[in-house]
C-alpha cells in the first residue's frame, strides 16, 4: 500500500501565514484557535490544488473540531514564546480564546508569496462571517475528517472534497431500503438498490 503523501512543515511560512490571518482578523470577534487552524486548512487545501503543495507544508490530522497542524499544540507555544500570537486569558468566550497578533501592524509576510497571500485572502473571504462552531461543523462535512480515525494524519488527496448533502428524496429512499432489508433480510441485490421503483 502507497505511504500518503507527506510535506516538511515550512517554520517561516507557517508564521507568517498565522500572523497575516490574525493581523486581517483582528475586527473579527469569532477570530480564535479553531477558526484560524480551519483557515489555515483550508489555505493549505486550495494551494495544494493549485500548485502541487500546501502553504505552509503542514500535514493535518483529524480533531474534534476539525483538521488542524499536526503537533499543533507545540506549534502554538512556539508562536506564544516567538511572539507571533497573544492569548488573552482574561477575555470569556469559553473553548474559543481570541488569538491576536502580539502586535498589530507588524506581520513580516516576505516568506510569503503573493499568490500564497490570496490563498488566504480568499479564505478569508470565504469564512468571514463564520463563528468558530460555524467553521467547526464546516469542516466535518470534509471527506478527509469523515474518512480519517481521530488523531491521524489525514491524506492529502482526500483534502478539500466535501460530503454531498442528503436531500429529502435520498433520505426517504435509503429510508425506504432499510425498511425492506428489515422485512426481507439482508438479501438484497445491487440492482434492488439502485433501482428506485423496486422499494
Amino acid at each position: 500500500m502507497e505511504k500518503p503523501k507527506r510535506f516538511q512543515l515550512q517554520w517561516e511560512k507557517l508564521k507568517a501565514a498565522v500572523t497575516y490571518l490574525a493581523e486581517s482578523s483582528l475586527h473579527d470577534d469569532n477570530f480564535g484557535e479553531t477558526k484560524l487552524v480551519n483557515l489555515l486548512y483550508y489555505a493549505d487545501c486550495a494551494a495544494y490544488f493549485r500548485t502541487g503543495r500546501p502553504i505552509t507544508g503542514s500535514n493535518y490530522v483529524r480533531r474534534g473540531y476539525g483538521l488542524c497542524p499536526e503537533d499543533w499544540r507545540s506549534i502554538a507555544e512556539q508562536l506564544e514564546r516567538e511572539e507571533v500570537l497573544r492569548v488573552d486569558p482574561e477575555d470569556s468566550r469559553g473553548s474559543h480564546p481570541p488569538w491576536q497578533p502580539a502586535s498589530a501592524g507588524t506581520a513580516d509576510t516576505h516568506a510569503l508569496t503573493k499568490q500564497e497571500r490570496a490563498f488566504l485572502d480568499e479564505q478569508l473571504r470565504r469564512f468571514a462571517g463564520f463563528n468558530a462552531a460555524q467553521i467547526e461543523e464546516y469542516s466535518h462535512d470534509e471527506v478527509a475528517w469523515r474518512t480519517t480515525e481521530p488523531g491521524r494524519v489525514i491524506p492529502w488527496e482526500l483534502t478539500g472534497f466535501r460530503m454531498p448533502k442528503l436531500t429529502d428524496d435520498v433520505k426517504e429512499r435509503g429510508q425506504r431500503i432499510a425498511d425492506h432489508i428489515r422485512k426481507h433480510g439482508r438479501r438484497v441485490t445491487r440492482v434492488l438498490v439502485e433501482r428506485q421503483d423496486v422499494v
